[in-house]
């Protein structure tokens, strides 16, 4: 499992253990809860502490891919994806998928794309 603390680094300063700060991983997302529920025809389920830390190591390894940059991460998550459904990975995260995402972000470090 990915999560915040094993993340390869902290590019996006979401930070760690007791310095963890969630709301940063909704800022980073735009996933405020107003937001989502105008652009969202289904209500986002709220998202608990631990999801948010997994959410952030996710964040964190597409990150290291694009050398901490902070602007290719963001548009990496809000571009569609044809492997995701043709769905962004910011969907698949308010959809409650963050566990295929996971899986996705990490088999593609693994094959090196």
């Amino acid at each position: 499992m990915v999560s915040s603390e094993n993340a390869p680094q902290d590019f996006l300063n979401f930070g760690r253990g007791l310095e963890f700060a969630p709301d940063c991983v909704l800022d980073f997302l735009e996933l405020r809860q107003a937001n989502a529920l105008r652009s969202v025809p289904v209500a986002m389920a709220p998202l608990t502490h631990a999801q948010l830390k997994e959410i952030a190591g996710i964040i964190d390894l597409v990150a290291a891919r694009f050398d901490g940059d902070a602007d290719k991460s963001r548009a990496w998550f809000k571009a569609r994806n044809p492997l995701l459904g043709d769905l962004s990975p910011r969907d698949m995260i308010r959809f409650g998928r963050h566990d295929r995402l996971r899986r996705f972000v990490i088999d593609a470090i693994a094959v090196g794309a």
